[in-house]
């Protein structure tokens, strides 16, 4: 990978290992999976033994992808990576339910693997959405247990309109789930909060999501009609019928503007139903596309847009929001004022924020982009700025690193300093 500068551990020193439990992992192109990936990745090149357990790729289609479905690829190595992909049943459904079910697959199928292990005392870490994960991973107790909360599965059940007897056994679940945990990493402030919430007492690390800026470089914009562009994954927290309202509202306001979302999930074949419906006609879905084609799929959008559901994202900081800010590109985002992305937003001057359910600002906040384009380009350099000093690759992995227990056996580089 090229970016990364850390020095790696000297000759003759016995290699750490790190064990890394998780539903999504590369080749996944959205949601946790490419963090993962990336920390992955770097985490070899310091010298560190990684080994991943997970299911077979399937987000965000919601079904096993092609070349993985015999089980030729369960074991592999990729990028010096250790990967051991357990057969579980993937649910097709995007709700509540069908995640559930998939996970509680995973789990199963990931307990009966960690019994039979009686060799894994290295530093674990496991990924949450999933509450089954950290649980689960608590089968022969690792030397220390760092869970991964990139999101709480009671956000996602409040969004829903799950509440009352479901909601409070979903909290149950995941402070025992992530109670087994000794150390909790987070990517919010506010999603820090929600866990104290919950009644949990170890240390946690607020650490956001990391960025390989060298690969996001910037490239100039695309020549044509202004575009802009939804990448990542077509579910139901992203609250897609706020971009349908806003297709709607540029038909007339300015035809000339295309929206292209860019992705794959449970909402698209009623995404693509309403745009017929509604009569859209600058609106189109197309595919994500390979992994290493990323910087060039970002840089077809002048105008990168951020939507969210206001009640499952309250304390959400999506990866999507740093990968658009390291191409430098302005970021439009539905959230609340105060929320993660509002607040990261504000700080960095890379883009706009307008509350959920606005249409009118969030239509305004478009056009005011489209029509000032030294105004779009100067937040797409604030937005870089941030992306290199706050979430590169190296300063993230080694907070990471830090947390799992690893740091004492990495040997440091003089030339860094602090």
């Amino acid at each position: 990978m090229t970016g990364t500068s850390s020095t790696p551990l000297e000759s003759g020193v016995d290699r750490p290992r790190l064990t890394i439990v998780t539903l999504y992992f590369h080749p996944e192109p959205t949601g946790s999976a490419p963090q993962l990936a990336l920390f992955a990745r770097w985490a070899v090149q310091q010298g560190i033994d990684v080994r991943v357990i997970t299911a077979r790729p399937h987000y965000p289609s919601r079904k096993v992808f092609d070349g993985y479905g015999d089980g030729s690829k369960d074991c592999e190595s990729w990028e010096g990576v250790d990967i051991i992909r357990l057969k579980s049943p993937i649910h097709p459904g995007d709700g509540f339910i069908g995640r559930l079910t998939t996970e509680m697959g995973f789990a199963s199928a990931l307990a009966g693997f960690l019994w039979k292990q009686d060799d894994w005392n290295s530093p674990r870490l496991s990924l949450c959405p999933s509450p089954f994960v950290p649980l689960v991973s608590g089968i022969r107790r690792p030397s220390h247990h760092t869970a991964m909360v990139h999101d709480l599965p009671s956000g996602l059940a409040g969004s829903m309109g799950l509440g009352g007897r479901m909601a409070k056994i979903i909290r149950r679940l995941e402070r025992w789930s992530l109670g087994q945990a000794d150390t909790l990493v987070t990517l919010s402030d506010a999603m820090e909060q929600n866990l104290k919430r919950l009644g949990l007492s170890q240390p946690v690390r607020v650490i956001p999501p990391m960025v390989d800026t060298h690969a996001l470089a910037p490239l100039p914009e695309p020549n044509g009609p202004i575009t802009l562009l939804y990448s990542g994954a077509l579910g139901f927290k992203q609250g897609f019928g706020q971009l349908l309202d806003l297709a709607q509202d540029l038909q007339e306001l300015d035809p000339s503007i295309r929206l292209v979302l860019r992705g794959e999930g449970g909402q698209e074949d009623r995404l693509r139903d309403q745009i017929k419906h509604r009569g859209l006609k600058q609106i189109s879905i197309k595919p994500l596309g390979p992994v290493d084609g990323l910087r060039d799929m970002l840089a077809e959008g002048h105008i990168h847009l951020l939507p969210q559901e206001p009640g499952g994202a309250s304390a959400a900081l999506p990866s999507k929001l740093f990968a658009s800010m390291a191409v430098g590109r302005p970021v439009v985002a539905t959230a609340n004022p105060g929320s993660p992305v509002a607040n990261w937003i504000e700080r960095s001057g890379g883009g706009i924020a307008v509350p959920p359910g606005n249409q009118e600002a969030l239509a305004q906040a478009v056009l005011t982009l489209t029509r000032d384009p030294e105004r779009r380009k100067a937040m797409g350099r604030a937005g870089r700025q941030v992306a290199e000093r706050s979430v590169s690759i190296d300063p993230i992995g080694r907070d990471l690193l830090d947390a799992l227990n690893l740091t004492s056996q990495i040997i440091d580089d003089p030339a860094k300093g602090a």
